[in-house]
């Protein structure tokens, strides 16, 4: 359902605003969406690995939404840095959260910057899912439960 109603409210809003929206666009900008979700999903997995060490990881967990939410483009479009930091966050692989899909979909970016996102992606995932891996080992080793 809320991917439905996320999806339903920006077409609604491009349709009633005349917003340019080249709709044949649509499957490449969600297919890249959904991979980065899958990076996002093992970042958050590493910081979960964390309470092996840590009794209370909510506030690591809340920084990592903030800096994700800043280098995806969401609190403010990534257009608006200076030019320099501007073209190292957008090859980084945050920028394909929002930024990438958005600027595809409206025609502002082309099918190679969308590429290079999705290898961004790709490499990202690579070294994040041995951390992970690494880190899940680790964290089970030095685990000590105890009961009551």
């Amino acid at each position: 359902v809320t991917t439905m109603v996320s999806l339903t409210v920006p077409f609604l809003a491009s349709y009633f605003f005349d917003l340019p929206v080249l709709f044949l666009r649509l499957p490449i900008a969600i297919a890249i969406c959904f991979y980065y979700l899958i990076l996002v999903h093992t970042i958050s997995f590493i910081i979960s690995t964390f309470a092996f060490h840590f009794t209370k990881i909510s506030s690591i967990t809340v920084a990592k939404n903030l800096l994700l939410w800043l280098l995806m483009g969401e609190l403010f479009p990534l257009d608006l840095l200076p030019p320099a930091l501007y073209k190292i966050i957008a090859h980084l692989p945050f920028a394909g959260g929002i930024y990438i899909p958005v600027g595809y979909l409206t025609g502002r970016i082309d099918l190679s910057m969308v590429a290079s996102s999705a290898l961004s992606i790709t490499l990202s995932l690579c070294v994040a899912s041995l951390f992970a891996a690494l880190l899940w080992r680790k964290g089970l080793e030095s685990y000590v439960g105890t009961g009551a």
